[in-house]
């Protein structure tokens, strides 16, 4: 968690300074998509500048495949899989993945086609989606043991209907609608998750089943590091046999054992 924390500040900390610098240099732009990569232009040489721009086109390219991935892969286990044909062969499953990453990366081509605003705004109401429609139930399912199965779908749908009509609405009384509508999308999902779950009853299962679930899913790794110790302990047995450390010995039983291999029984200990 800490080396999380410092590597994003480290990593973080150029998008400020380098929009107070924007503030400066580039007075009354109106498109902040085009920001930075004018900075870029602006300050650098035009071999470093062309590194930097290829390099956050990377990022974007990288960024945007894994999500067509993710997303693909989730319907293909979770919806066709799991729901519409659980009976699917390794082909039909792979079929609907390429299927669906077709069918989602179209999508994502159209609305940004069509929607208004910068690339900023779009990612803006993304994470805003994302962080208020599955954040709540997940961090009650870890934190909260009467979290049900039906106040995370609640919390779900609440987080993200109220983040699509927070996003369209503007004004309001004191502007309210004017804040970013991941804070009360996030808080009303919260709120939708601990009120269905009160609603709906306690969990179907018990702490002591969770509890068996958790140890159970957490065995392969215990016994990969019992197997690991193990081959620690044999490797340092066979360590310590093929190299002995050197025990002190005294005087005497290094003249008695001297004596013995040579037999001269005819000299005392002291003599020798």
């Amino acid at each position: 968690m800490i080396v999380a924390v410092v590597f994003m500040l480290i990593a973080l900390i150029g998008i400020p300074i380098i929009s107070i610098g924007a503030v400066v240099m580039l007075p009354g732009i109106e498109n902040q998509d085009l920001v930075a990569p004018m900075m870029i232009l602006e300050t650098l040489p035009p071999w470093l500048a062309g590194f930097l721009l290829a390099g956050g086109v990377a990022a974007i390219m990288s960024t945007a495949d894994s999500q067509l991935l993710v997303a693909g892969s989730a319907f293909g286990e979770d919806v066709y899989d799991g729901i519409l044909n659980q009976d699917a062969s390794d082909k039909q499953i792979l079929l609907a993945n390429r299927v669906a990453v077709l069918a989602i990366g179209l999508l994502a081509a159209a609305w940004a086609w069509v929607t208004p605003g910068s690339v900023h705004t779009t990612i803006l109401f993304a994470w805003a989606g994302l962080g208020a429609s599955i954040g709540p139930p997940l961090v009650l399912s870890v934190y909260w043991k009467k979290t049900t199965g039906p106040g995370v779908l609640a919390g779900m749908l609440v987080g993200l209907v109220t983040t699509i009509i927070w996003n369209q609405a503007s004004g309001g009384p004191g502007m309210i609608f004017d804040v970013y509508e991941l804070l009360p999308s996030f808080t009303l999902g919260m709120l939708a998750v601990i009120i269905v779950s009160y609603l709906s009853g306690p969990p179907k299962r018990g702490e002591d089943e969770i509890e068996r679930e958790l140890q159970e899913i957490a065995k392969p790794l215990q016994d990969e590091i019992d197997l690991v110790r193990e081959r620690q302990e044999v490797a340092e047995a066979a360590s310590s046999q093929q190299s002995p450390q050197p025990t002190a010995l005294t005087e005497e039983e290094i003249a008695t054992a001297y004596l013995a291999d040579r037999q001269l029984d005819d000299l005392s200990a002291a003599d020798s």
